[in-house]
């Protein structure tokens, strides 16, 4: 029987895989994905890997052979619906943020499939001051993009071929619409706040407020006090200016507020956190005019005693589209640590250079998924980056297209 590059690609097309530059093949063979159907031509009969293996490389296409999965190291955090977690943690019940490199967003989606296993040998070890972190595997997909915007991407252990290229580092989050928050009923009193007043509220309590004798929010700031008058102007609430800040008198706002924790344990509700990018800007804002570090104008740092609020600004800013690393350092007062969360606003991605990339030997667990774009948000060494999702190591790099008459006997 003779069968031709093009019945392979038909096949793969008629089972609704993606073919592209880089691609998967469902082939029966050594290095069959577990679950994947096997690659049957029109006729009937499996295909061995060997023979597909041998045309492609008579065809000029390599096919890259070796460790089953691209993975990440296990000092990796996933970004998931419900903040970061231990990837040794995650599971495909979790809901984890993935990007499309296609449309440039980002979005919550259960992963297809986890990986772990056993791994010595090699790795890659990216660390750069205002971009990325990551160690992984060398076979490990990481995306970039060109100086003129064309994306593409690169193994991690070809990242050095690669220079004068620049990694992403964010995107845009697919968030949610919300006209207005209901504060929960109280004695059988309503309130309803219109949602950008609200979370200006929500950011700058967070950010300088404590519960007042049990009957008032009080917001205490000198130095920018002008900025957050600003902020509370449109509150449908009695706003009192005192000598050092405002008081706000509700207990139905001090009852919600209160659940937020004192200032080592103050955290952004989880609803908030999914709000589309426009919103969460607000929220943001709110949080840098309380704690956050000018520099020429523009906020380039929040800084908090709260492990979970840092994380929680980490979280918003990188769906905001700033590049984000969070720093801990030792308070001089023996308050405890001090989380402070660098934001970097993305006008050019960061570059790849040489000193970026070096090789580290490793034992020990590696872990990845499988997501439905190819990519998703890690956190390592308190810098958020995006990273490529594992596949079957029998993909197929096209280096100057694929003769579609090539036969295979």
């Amino acid at each position: 029987m003779k069968v031709t590059l093009r019945d392979i690609l038909a096949e793969i097309k008629r089972r609704g895989l993606e073919i592209s530059v880089e691609y998967p093949l469902p082939i029966k063979g050594k290095d069959v994905w577990e679950g994947r159907p096997e690659l049957s031509p029109p006729g009937g009969d499996f295909i061995p890997l060997e023979k597909v293996i041998e045309a492609f490389r008579a065809a000029g296409v390599i096919p890259i052979r070796g460790q089953p999965f691209a993975c990440v190291s296990e000092d990796t955090r996933v970004l998931t619906r419900n903040g970061f977690k231990p990837i040794a943690e995650v599971s495909t019940e979790d809901e984890i943020l993935v990007y499309d490199f296609n449309t440039g967003e980002t979005f919550y989606e259960k992963p297809l499939r986890k990986f772990e296993y056993d791994y010595e040998g090699p790795m890659i070890l990216v660390s750069k001051q205002r971009g990325p972190s990551f160690l992984v595997t060398p076979n490990h997909r990481v995306p970039l993009v060109s100086r003129y915007g064309v994306k593409k991407t690169v193994l991690a252990g070809e990242l050095d071929k690669h220079t004068q290229n620049y990694f992403v580092v964010t995107g845009v989050y697919r968030g949610e619409e919300l006209d207005s928050f209901e504060l929960p009923e109280y004695y059988g009193k309503r309130l309803r706040i219109p949602i950008r007043p609200w979370l200006r509220l929500l950011g700058i309590y967070l950010a300088e407020g404590c519960i007042f004798k049990d009957k008032a929010l009080d917001i205490r700031q000198t130095t920018r006090k002008a900025e957050i008058a600003e902020l509370l102007k449109d509150l449908p609430l009695n706003v009192i200016e005192h000598s050092r800040g405002f008081y706000i008198y509700s207990r139905q706002l001090v009852e919600y507020f209160k659940q937020l924790g004192k200032s080592h344990e103050k955290y952004i509700p989880r609803e908030f956190k999914q709000l589309k990018p426009e919103l969460l800007e607000e929220l943001l804002q709110a949080l840098l005019i309380g704690d956050g570090t000018l520099r020429d104008g523009r906020y380039v740092a929040f800084s908090t005693v709260s492990k979970q609020l840092a994380e929680d600004v980490a979280e918003i800013a990188f769906k905001c589209g700033y590049a984000v690393a969070i720093k801990v350092k030792q308070s001089k007062s023996g308050y405890g640590n001090i989380y402070r969360v660098r934001l970097k606003r993305i006008r050019d991605h960061p570059l790849l250079t040489k000193n970026d990339v070096l090789i580290v030997p490793y034992k020990g667990k590696v872990y990845c998924f499988q997501t439905s774009t190819g990519y998703f948000v890690i956190e390592h060494r308190g810098h958020l980056s995006i990273t490529g999702n594992s596949y079957l190591a029998g993909r197929i790099v096209n280096e100057g297209g694929i003769p579609a008459d090539h036969d295979i006997d």
